[in-house]
């Protein structure tokens, strides 16, 4: 049997995009350990280490040995507005900050940090792509607290020899997906018509796969990278485009039609009301704003910096999401 490589801390082991990377990582022969807050789902291979993740985690057992740290792990965002600004604060930016320094103390010569889009802009300017060079200004609690994590991160690397990475997340996507995109997908199936013909937005996307790549890739870049990168399929689309992608692999035909803009948005408020009462709703105004609105990222410097390319194009990404939803329809 080959020699495994060295060791690697993954943070949220077990979640939507930890399992996709701890397979890539194992596969490609690197010792695995995931951080993790319970047991359940965690990839064969990876050692674990249960701890809850917050300012004050004792993280010296578990960075025993690991020579570069990938965090994950967060305080997601979460749109129903639930959930208290201090819990971003404390989980994505004092946290990251806890584990950075013990990191620092254990040797790490690399940190890969999982930030996001919105750290920078809930929006693009019109006609023009996001990138390195954007002002941030992030609009709520959560890209506050992601922006807040890259600028310690930038601030320890610049007083120790701990090398540091941050990608800037767009939406992701790829088999296992849940909330919006999987609700996306399930729609389209039902062949409910979606309000989308004639919207003229761009979204940037990111599929699992080609974020597990770009995470391997970072990890043996020979170089300092220290700094926070954009990264995306390279393939903008348009919420039809999306949709007729998903149809195609589902090979069903994408119903859409055209509603003036301001009676779409209307019937987003119409939709936070029936979830306010109900609990559940498809269309609400914040998942209308993002399927209207335009949101994509320059991704040229990320592929230049770590020479790389994504694998996959967002329709092969699409494709393989869809076929493994229909390989679970009974979820």
């Amino acid at each position: 049997m080959a020699e495994r490589k060295p060791l690697i801390l993954v943070t949220g082991a077990n979640g939507f995009v930890g399992r996709h990377l701890c397979k890539a990582l194992l596969d490609q022969g690197w010792s695995v350990r995931g951080a993790v807050r319970r047991t359940d789902g965690l990839i064969p291979g990876v050692e674990q280490m249960v701890v809850t993740i917050d300012s004050k985690t004792k993280w010296g057992k578990i960075l025993s040995g690991v020579s570069y740290v990938i965090h994950l792990a967060a305080r997601v965002h979460d749109m129903t507005n639930s959930v208290e600004a201090d819990d971003y604060q404390k989980i994505n930016t004092e946290a990251t900050q806890q584990l950075a320094l013990a990191a620092v103390r254990a040797g790490v010569s690399r940190f890969i940090f999982a930030s996001s889009v919105k750290a920078v802009a809930e929006a693009s300017p019109a006609g023009k792509s996001l990138n390195e060079h954007s002002i941030p200004n992030p609009r709520d609690a959560y890209g506050k607290s992601k922006l807040a994590a890259e600028q310690i991160l930038a601030e320890i690397s610049r007083r120790t020899r701990m090398d540091w990475v941050a990608f800037r997340l767009p939406l992701i996507y790829g088999p296992e997906v849940r909330a919006n995109f999987l609700r996306l997908i399930q729609l389209v199936d039902r062949g409910i018509p979606l309000p989308f013909k004639g919207i003229n937005n761009k979204r940037s996307l990111l599929y699992t796969g080609n974020l597990t790549d770009a995470f391997c890739t970072a990890i043996i870049h020979p170089t300092p990278i220290n700094s926070a990168l954009m990264i995306s399929d390279n393939d903008d689309l348009s919420s039809a485009e999306l949709i007729e992608f998903i149809a195609k692999g589902l090979e069903r035909k994408a119903h859409l039609v055209q509603i003036p803009l301001p009676l779409l948005k209307l019937f987003g408020h119409f939709g936070d009301v029936v979830r306010k009462i109900n609990g559940t709703f498809p269309l609400t105004s914040v998942t209308l704003n993002r399927l209207t609105n335009s949101l994509t990222v320059d991704s040229s410097h990320c592929r230049e910096i770590l020479d790389w390319t994504p694998p996959c194009s967002a329709e092969t990404g699409i494709q393989k999401t869809v076929s493994w939803y229909r390989g679970n329809q009974t979820d």
